[in-house]
């Protein structure tokens, strides 16, 4: 599922303990489930307020050229993904499905089924969510969603293992990406918006199976 060195450094595992463990390789058809990933524009605390005006066009254009399909936009946070609907352009705006927490977004999920082109809007949208067929034909992932720093939980873990905070992060990214797929002639585009993600792709390759980095387009600098 993940890559296992790392799996035993963040649970205190001895690598020796399982030495018969091995990857197996998906059966699923991602010849036309590209991931591009952006390399312009990063959602990093500093550079944020300089950013997200212009992936929030990037988001936009996205949409637009994503005529009558559904699709998804993961935001990392509530605040996140409210600034990008007040901020629409009318005709996206009347697509997009925002909720304020867990009980909207049960029901924006299930309003979402009989809409023709609706986006969910919002955080927490990279897991438990199953949306198959046309249902999901887009993803776009507009920041990374790094755990905050500002959480006293994650500074221990942090200080505990070390190597947690991206590999979490990372996981968060591959569920992420997945809900776009869920048969095997399932098909899904995704867009990586925040360029922090090449970092973390590059110090945590190892996690992202051979399928999904042959997937990965990267140093992409337009939607088109």
């Amino acid at each position: 599922i993940t890559n296992y060195d790392n799996n035993c450094i963040n649970t205190d595992i001895d690598p020796e303990e399982e030495p018969n463990m091995e990857n197996i390789s998906s059966t699923f058809d991602f010849t036309k489930s590209p991931i591009y990933v952006f390399n312009k524009f990063k959602m990093s605390y500093y550079e944020k307020s300089k950013s997200f005006p212009k992936i929030k066009e990037m988001i936009y254009e996205i949409c637009n050229k994503m005529h009558g399909k559904h699709g998804i936009i993961q935001t990392g946070s509530y605040s996140n993904a409210k600034s990008i609907f007040y901020d629409a352009p009318n005709n996206i705006k009347q697509r997009l499905l925002l909720y304020n927490d867990s009980k909207e977004k049960e029901s924006c999920i299930n309003e979402h089924k009989f809409i023709d082109d609706s986006i969910l809007l919002g955080p927490t949208l990279n897991e438990g969510i199953d949306l198959p067929g046309d249902l999901c034909s887009f993803i776009i992932i507009s920041k990374v969603p790094y755990p905050s720093l500002t959480d006293k939980l994650v500074k221990k873990k942090i200080e505990l293992f070390p190597k947690w905070y991206e590999s979490t992060t990372s996981n968060e990214i591959i569920q992420g990406i997945g809900r776009g797929n869920r048969y095997k002639e399932d098909s899904c585009i995704t867009f990586i918006l925040d360029a922090c993600f090449i970092k973390l792709y590059n110090d945590t390759k190892g996690q992202y199976s051979e399928e999904l980095q042959k997937r990965i387009k990267l140093d992409r600098k337009s939607v088109v």
